[in-house]
């Protein structure tokens, strides 16, 4: 028997793990022909312009980046699933994260008044354009790491800034702190009270 290539053993992989829809689809293709084109449709038309045009399939970037973030899936078993090598995979979700990033910028922004329902309901909040609080989320860090992002309850943690305005739309992120960091520390860091406007 000849030795099997490297597609008819992923192929046989992809068999076994059942890593195809109901309808037999690959990956890419249930995406891309998905019930709900339009909304793919819609987040690569807000995204693509920050994609590096040096990458070949800009559309898969998207793709895989919004799949590693939906599943939290591993650069392994997504280079199994997509059948893409691990390298590719990788620089995908790190291009493909900043240009999510980059592109919210149009969607996210600082309040610049106080709704005036707001106002009459709170008049003691009247100079307040939204509202700020931290959040832990868990990850895996390495044990030379681990001292620094171990919080105050005694996980592994990273403290996320987040505001939001009064009818609880977030308008500031600041990702990617240290668990064991103090809120003070971090509002210093993310120079969230510089993008305030003056008059507040």
């Amino acid at each position: 028997m000849w030795p099997r290539s490297r597609r008819q053993k992923h192929e046989q992989v992809v068999r076994l793990l059942g890593l195809t829809t109901l309808s037999g689809q690959r990956f890419f293709e249930a995406i891309f022909n998905s019930q709900n084109k339009t909304l793919f449709r819609d987040l690569f038309q807000a995204y693509q312009p920050h994609i590096r045009h040096s990458l070949s399939d800009q559309r898969d970037v998207l793709a895989v980046v919004l799949h590693w973030i939906g599943t939290a899936a591993t650069c392994r078993s997504q280079e199994v699933l997509i059948d893409l090598a691990y390298s590719t995979v990788h620089q995908y979700c790190i291009h493909g994260a900043f240009a999510i990033v980059r592109g919210q910028d149009h969607l996210i922004s600082i309040p610049t008044a106080v709704p005036n329902e707001f106002k009459q309901r709170h008049p003691y909040f009247d100079q307040a354009p939204c509202a700020i609080d931290g959040t832990h989320f868990n990850i895996v860090v390495s044990k030379e790491d681990s001292i620094r992002f171990r919080n105050h309850k005694g996980f592994i943690s990273t403290n996320v800034r987040i505001a939001c305005d009064w009818t609880m739309r977030l308008c500031y992120i600041f990702p990617g702190a240290d668990g064991s960091a103090p809120d003070s520390m971090i509002l210093h860091w993310s120079r969230f009270l510089n993008d305030i406007p003056e008059k507040f």
